[in-house]
């Protein structure tokens, strides 16, 4: 679509994903490609998680519904180590 003449603008209607952070990273990079080309992107979402957002967060615009939940809770890591415990 970035080498398309005949697209100047591309909606994306992003639904709640269930992807790893790199296949976010992918998404973000490709909404990129399309802008750089002098695409507009618009990003509708009705609801979201962090993730979501992140991924319509890259569009120049974003539609969200106005009954639409947006839940951003924050990312969190941990690490849980058993050596200890299964040397015993």
């Amino acid at each position: 679509m970035a080498k398309d003449p005949a697209v100047s603008e591309v909606v994306l209607r992003i639904g709640g994903l269930s992807v790893g952070m790199a296949t976010v990273r992918e998404l973000r990079e490709a909404i990129g490609v399309l802008r750089a080309s002098g695409k507009k992107v618009v990003a509708e979402i009705s609801s979201a998680n962090e993730k979501t957002y992140m991924v319509a967060a890259a569009a120049e615009r974003l539609r969200m519904d106005p009954f639409g939940v947006l839940e951003l809770d924050g990312f969190s890591i941990s690490v849980r180590y058993f050596a200890a415990a299964l040397e015993k």
